[in-house]
């Protein structure tokens, strides 16, 4: 299906619902001289508090979560080579590449469906979730304070935030999913997992040795962390469909 975002045309190649329609919550900007894409994200959080509470946690607050989750997916859904070597490079329209910059508001009208972020001082990771209206983001801070993530000499908030911002991104990724491809496509993430909780990875769906990790696929099997917060990116199709659900004029 091809879109017009003023008059450039942005092809998707997934399959797309047919009942998708324009989402107020994304407006894009087309610089045609640089060749450039700004796109605006509204977005709605919601302060859920602090989950198990531990008296030797003191809490960030619900400001820094906020920040947090803005970084993550200003960072994660951009693709303007900004990144490492062949990682969110532009993407390619019929009238040549474009850099795409996200810019994230939040809590300002009209706004995506809202998620709660969560502050889990529990020693357990907990994983968060956008599946049939469980909207929750967890900021594992006590996993990595005191639970099995602890790692001598590592600060604990740095560790945590990584994390968050990932699944943040990873989250709000859905709505994309669902708003053009239907909700099993993005509860499936895109055929790599089971569509019931608790979900897990398809067997036949391997992480990448090089280049990019489909931040909207589930993998099966392990991968270094810090290659896993390198190389995760919103792929070039998922980052077009973003900009095709804020379309005017669209042509079959």
């Amino acid at each position: 299906l091809i879109a017009l975002c003023g008059d450039m045309m942005i092809k998707v190649d997934y399959p797309l619902k047919t009942s998708a329609n324009e989402e107020d919550w994304i407006d894009v900007k087309v610089d045609k001289n640089q060749k450039i894409v700004d796109v605006s994200w509204r977005v709605e959080f919601e302060d859920d508090g602090v989950s198990h509470k531990d008296d030797r946690i003191a809490p960030v607050g619900f400001e820094k979560l906020k920040q947090l989750a803005k970084d993550g997916m200003e960072y994660y859904w951009a693709r303007n080579g900004m990144r490492n070597p062949g990682i969110g490079n532009n993407i390619t329209t019929p009238h040549g590449k474009y850099n795409v910059n996200i810019s994230v508001s939040i809590n300002i009208d009209p706004a995506m469906d809202s998620f709660d972020l969560i502050e889990e001082q529990d020693l357990e990771s907990v994983r968060s979730s956008a599946f049939m209206g469980r909207m929750n983001i967890y900021f594992n801070r006590g996993y990595y304070e005191y639970g099995r993530g602890y790692k001598k000499g590592a600060d604990p908030v740095f560790k945590a935030g990584l994390e968050f911002k990932l699944d943040v991104a990873h989250e709000t990724g859905h709505m994309i999913l669902k708003s053009y491809g239907g909700n099993t496509y993005s509860w499936e993430h895109k055929g790599t997992s089971n569509l019931v909780p608790p979900q897990y990875a398809l067997p036949h769906s391997v992480y990448p040795g090089t280049g990019e990790i489909d931040l909207m696929k589930y993998y099966d099997g392990h991968i270094y962390t810090s290659d896993l917060y390198a190389r995760s990116v919103a792929v070039e199709n998922d980052v077009c469909a973003m900009i095709w659900l804020s379309r005017v004029k669209f042509h079959d």
